[in-house]
């Protein structure tokens, strides 16, 4: 029983140190959710019809969502980075734009970026929060 107990408790020790992402489709068409990040495979996160979402959980790595495998604007994360229990974010459009994007952020105090064309103000605009907060990136926002 006390082996149960203490790694219940080290579980929730390390489940509360995971940044959260939700990825929500608002656009009129389906879309696939690719993610990439340093020295990570292209992998397809979700499939995502008009109006889905889907749920995922990060800790201490760089994440990057692009629309469709071929697309431009990304949403960028830095996760802990450097163990400095801060979570780095922002839409890069320096490859070129083609699906519009938000990143919503749910602690009260951090800024949440738009961008719904190619000279969006808030691209490549790095905003950070505590780690381990949770965020919404939102397609056709």
């Amino acid at each position: 029983m006390k082996t149960f107990v203490v790694l219940a408790l080290s579980l929730a020790v390390v489940s509360c140190s995971f940044t959260s992402f939700v990825l929500r489709n608002q656009c009129d068409f389906a879309i696939s959710v690719y993610r990439t990040g340093y020295d990570r495979p292209e992998t397809d996160q979700c499939i995502l019809p008009s109006g889905l979402g889907c749920a995922i959980a990060f800790n201490a790595t760089h994440v990057e969502f692009r629309a469709n495998k071929e697309g431009k604007a990304q949403t960028k994360f830095s996760l802990n980075e450097n163990q400095s229990e801060v979570d780095y974010y922002e839409i890069d459009t320096s490859a070129g734009y083609d699906t519009p994007v938000a990143i919503y952020t749910t602690d009260g105090h951090s800024r949440n970026l738009t961008c719904n064309s190619a000279t969006c103000s808030d691209a490549g605009q790095r905003q950070q929060l505590p780690h381990g907060g949770k965020f919404y990136v939102v397609y056709c926002p």
